[in-house]
């Protein structure tokens, strides 16, 4: 059985949040007050099922995803002050992509919604760290800031690849050496 959100649609929120694998993230939506009629999780580019949908009181999860059985909550179940947002247990890289909070309200014939990236990256790497800067470009207006961001992140990804050949090929002479 799949439910439909009848109504207008207004945007309500872009933002990004990147994650480690293995991590529990919540995904922020918020409604103007809890008077929800019904919620929907959603991601963009799955062909089928939803991250979660609420009508009234019941969660139904006869059209929940797979991957997602199990692993979602909304933070506040009772939605006090219309927050809406999603708890993703054990993030995967699978989990990656684009989210959808739609919601309508019971005063109103119009439904709104968020929409939220994902990024999930393994855990401990350093790529971590570059893929929270990359994600944040997009809030650094000015651009010599971008600029200045752009060369700074070439020279620390040229030293981190000059280390890294440096102890490789330091590693694979001490090799050579117990071979003879």
């Amino acid at each position: 059985m799949r439910y439909t959100l009848v109504g207008s649609t207004t945007k309500f929120l872009e933002k990004t949040i990147t994650a480690e694998s293995g991590q529990d993230v919540i995904l922020p939506c918020r409604a103007p007050n809890n008077n929800i009629f019904t919620l929907e999780w959603e991601r963009a580019d799955l062909k089928s099922g939803n991250v979660l949908f609420r009508v009234g009181c019941d969660i139904i999860l006869d059209d929940q995803h797979p991957s997602f059985k199990n692993r979602v909550d909304l933070q506040d179940k009772e939605m006090k002050d219309g927050d809406v947002s999603l708890i993703l247990k054990d993030v995967t890289i699978n989990d990656a992509g684009t989210y959808e909070c739609h919601f309508l309200m019971v005063e109103a014939r119009s439904f709104k919604h968020s929409f939220i990236k994902l990024v999930v990256v393994p855990p401990g790497e350093a790529a971590s760290w570059l893929l929270m800067f990359v994600c944040c470009m997009d809030e650094l207006v000015d651009v010599r800031g971008r600029q200045m961001f752009l060369q700074l992140l070439s020279l620390w990804l040229t030293l981190i690849i000059k280390h890294r050949n440096k102890t490789s090929s330091e590693h694979n002479k001490g090799l050579l050496k117990k071979e003879y």
